[in-house]
């Protein structure tokens, strides 16, 4: 069996990276602009019972699961129930007010998923990790008026000849404390127009993203608002190009798109009367 070493490498610092620290604050009053974060993390290996043999091993091999999601606690003085819920899903795949155990379920999950009997250990050693599932949640960007939250889930399965990331992004507007979706942002007819303005803008950028098959809108409607306010949507590996080319992001200044929005679109971009 080759030793993952690289991988582990990757993983390691995908967790590590742009993690913002627990914060402890008292509930903001009426009309306090208070923001306060925790993170939920956690890890757990597991032995996939009888691959010693399959793989031609010392000992079985063993699948790690590992997560560190930062969550809002206090945004203003909203309920951000449906926030968390957004990055409980989209982190593990259920939604749910007990957080903790969403993260176990989900190690369980995707631990069984292997097609091997996983048993939870603590005495793998690092040589033995042929498995891995790590998710990550963090603040993409902010502004005064946009938080853009992303979850990164890495997943390399046994004998894979590579590992996958799916990155999600969720959108939310701070001062007004709700959740923004494509369908928000753009009319129906808009929405049937995109794939094709995103496939010309894709066409017009190949020469930094490659070639491209756009034919539809990104999975799970996958888009975020940058810095500068700028529509990136986001087609994950494999969706619309080759896995080297990785994750595709075709950007657009709101205004290119202003005849596809909806009067709702065209107030959160300032592009009304």
């Amino acid at each position: 069996m080759k030793t993952k070493n690289s991988m582990l490498a990757a993983a390691a610092a995908l967790i590590a990276a742009a993690t913002l620290g627990a914060c402890s604050q008292s509930k903001p009053d009426a009309d306090d602009t208070t923001m306060a974060f925790s993170t939920l993390s956690g890890h757990a290996t597991y032995r996939l019972d009888n691959t010693a043999k399959i793989y031609n091993t010392d000992h079985d091999i063993a699948y790690f699961d590992s997560a560190s999601v930062v969550m809002p606690t206090v945004i203003y003085n909203h309920d951000i129930t449906a926030l968390q819920d957004s990055i409980i899903s989209a982190a593990f795949d259920t939604v749910t007010t007990n957080h903790t155990d969403a993260m176990k379920s989900f190690f369980r999950k995707v631990a069984d998923e292997s097609g091997f009997t996983a048993v939870e250990t603590d005495t793998a050693r690092r040589s033995d990790v042929d498995g891995l599932s790590i998710v990550q949640g963090d603040i993409f960007n902010m502004s005064g008026d946009v938080l853009t939250y992303r979850v990164a889930s890495y997943q390399y399965s046994p004998g894979a000849a590579h590992g996958m990331t799916i990155t999600k992004y969720i959108t939310y507007l701070i001062q007004e404390g709700k959740l923004v979706t494509l369908d928000d942002l753009f009319s129906p007819e808009g929405l049937r127009q995109l794939p094709g303005l995103i496939r010309a803008r894709a066409e017009e950028l190949a020469p930094s993203l490659g070639q491209t098959d756009i034919t539809s809108l990104p999975s799970m409607g996958n888009f975020y608002i940058s810095l500068d306010e700028s529509i990136v949507f986001v087609y994950q590996p494999y969706e619309v190009a080759s896995y080297a080319q990785g994750a595709i992001a075709v950007p657009f200044y709101p205004y290119q798109l202003s005849d596809q929005m909806t009067a709702e679109g065209l107030r959160i971009f300032g592009l009304g009367e």
